[in-house]
């Protein structure tokens, strides 16, 4: 199991010390989720010369995944999130830096990229997906049903052409990196692009072949929460093309609390997650390296590690 990098808060910046404190608290390594800080990578040895994706041949002082957006400076993140962007301006300049990114990634030795889906571009889904999560956060239990059910399906059935956009950029993805392995991973917004739909669809796709899917269990609660997709039916449907997911546990609008704190059910997670997948502790900043230690010991209890 890796620790998420999110949890140093960029303190320190540079992969090496990350990893040492992690094995120090008994992690396999560190790996950069989407939306935590970026990190450098001093203190590694050189992985030029290492073929992404082969995880047989990284050294311990390697990154575990690294996720497309962390591979960026804070100020590219913006247009880094647009990956599935309907814009040609926006396609073209994540495409232009796809070859940066994978050299990013082996200077940290990662064997997987995460790749956001994003969000529907169009204001309208935006700002009723950024309304629902405020309510939530704000302690309410908005669902799906008070909102019109007609007019999220319109939105839903606009949202092809971001689709074959994401699917695009997948496969640039892929032709530049036939060896590594890329998962795809959703947003907690009902604006989000990629629910179970797309995920059937990108995943059915002969020429996204090897592409899986990377779940985080406080997102589909959250998408629970909401009345969107249930939990059990991303397990369901997807278990064999899960290639890794991030573990944190949610309540009452509140991410990034420890297993056992919120409403995960951890448990349902441990009988679908394959041995193979990576898992990602992942912990706001504010706990100590004591409940870091308890909270990998949960999920072992649980039989995840």
């Amino acid at each position: 199991m890796d620790l998420a990098s999110g949890w140093f808060a960029g303190r320190p910046a540079q992969a090496g010390p990350q990893i040492q404190a992690a094995i120090e608290l008994g992690f396999r390594s560190v790996s950069l989720l989407p939306g935590d800080p970026p990190l450098q990578p001093g203190g590694l040895s050189s992985s030029t010369g290492r073929e992404l994706g082969a995880l047989s041949e990284r050294k311990p002082d390697a990154i575990g995944a690294a996720a497309w957006d962390a591979l960026h400076p804070w100020t590219a993140r913006r247009e880094a999130a647009a990956v599935a962007s309907g814009q040609s301006a926006l396609q073209e300049l994540n495409f232009r830096r796809i070859s940066k990114v994978l050299t990013a990634l082996r200077r940290l030795g990662g064997s997987c990229l995460v790749v956001a889906a994003g969000l529907d571009e169009r204001p309208a889904p935006q700002g009723r997906g950024r309304k629902l999560l405020a309510r939530l956060q704000a302690g309410g239990a908005p669902k799906l049903e008070e909102e019109s059910m007609e007019t999220l399906g319109q939105w839903a059935l606009g949202r092809e052409n971001q689709w074959e956009c994401l699917a695009r950029f997948l496969f640039q993805l892929r032709s530049q990196a036939p060896g590594l392995a890329i998962a795809i991973a959703a947003d907690p917004s009902p604006a989000g692009l990629l629910d179970l739909a797309c995920a059937e669809r990108l995943l059915r796709d002969p020429a996204l072949s090897g592409i899986g899917l990377w779940l985080d269990s406080g997102v589909l609660q959250i998408r629970q929460s909401l009345g969107l997709e249930d939990v059990g039916k991303w397990l369901d449907r997807h278990a064999a093309s899960i290639l890794g997911m991030s573990l944190q546990d949610y309540a009452e609008g509140q991410d990034l609390l420890a297993p056992g704190e919120g409403q995960v059910d951890f448990p349902l997670i441990a009988e679908y997650l394959p041995r193979s997948a990576r898992k990602v502790l992942s912990l706001a900043p504010s706990y100590p390296g004591e409940a870091v230690i308890e909270a990998r010991r949960a999920l072992g209890a649980w039989g995840i590690a």
